[in-house]
């Protein structure tokens, strides 16, 4: 069995994630190998993107308080939708210091930022799927100063 097709069986055998499944976005369970047995009453979720991590969070600690940070409106739309109220959601990237940042976007919309430089060290024949960093477009957002004025604990 692929290993895509093998995290679809494990979604489907948790209740909690069909509702972000409908919404096309797949809580990420693999985390369960290293966060697993820890316990968090408060979750950060930065850059979180359409809530990949967050529905995972949600369904792995409950109680947790959810904070999440995502700037682009697209992708925070849909991590509104998948997360149901149950997250702060706010619009904003962290940084060192407040400003103006700017973010390159992946070509694949479930990926990470990436940087147009991130493989310049290494041949493309090492990459795992350079189609996944190639950058589509790159956006500007305001950056803020990290707990981007939330009080985490």
């Amino acid at each position: 069995m692929s290993p895509r097709l093998r995290k679809y069986a494990k979604l489907l055998q948790s209740p909690a994630c069909w509702p972000a499944l409908l919404h096309g976005v797949a809580a990420t369970l693999d985390h369960d190998v290293a966060l697993g047995r820890d316990q968090f009453a408060t979750v950060i979720d930065v850059g979180a993107n359409k809530g990949q991590f967050a529905v995972y969070a949600r369904t792995r600690w409950p109680k947790a308080r959810l904070i999440c940070f995502e700037p682009l409106p697209g992708p925070r739309a849909k991590l509104l939708r998948v997360t149901r109220g149950q997250a702060e959601i706010h619009d904003c990237a962290l940084g060192a210091a407040p400003g103006e940042g700017r973010m390159h976007l992946a070509t694949r919309t479930d990926s990470s930022p990436c940087s147009p430089w991130a493989h310049a060290r290494r041949p493309s024949s090492e990459w795992k799927n350079p189609g996944n960093c190639a950058c589509r477009s790159s956006v500007s957002m305001p950056v803020f100063r990290h707990p981007c004025r939330v009080p985490c604990c």
